[in-house]
């Protein structure tokens, strides 16, 4: 966008739809990324402290235990078959900005 000729008024009215928009992506973002810098805790925490010979072992610790973000993992790939049937859906998601 070019920004040049827009007024003081219609800069900041989109100034303030750029900011709102960059909060929903980092609020969604940080929501499904918390888990897995919990899981990076954990590992740091395991190496100092258990110091196992596999560098990986305290993530493979973790394998096997239903996740939040395995969870959400799932949830999404269901909620985009969902999407790929439903021609309304498909038009809304493409349609809607974020």
């Amino acid at each position: 966008m070019d920004y040049a000729p827009l007024s003081d008024a219609s800069l900041w009215a989109e100034f303030q739809t750029q900011l709102s928009d960059s909060a929903d992506r980092w609020w969604i973002h940080g929501k499904l990324n918390y888990v897995l810098v919990a899981a990076s805790q954990f590992a740091d925490f395991y190496k100092e402290h258990i110091q196992p010979d596999n560098e990986v072992e305290a993530y493979e610790v973790l394998q096997g235990f239903e996740t939040l973000s395995l969870a959400q993992g799932r949830g999404l790939w269901r909620l985009s078959r969902l999407l790929k049937k439903s021609h309304v859906l498909e038009a809304v998601f493409a349609e809607t900005p974020v």
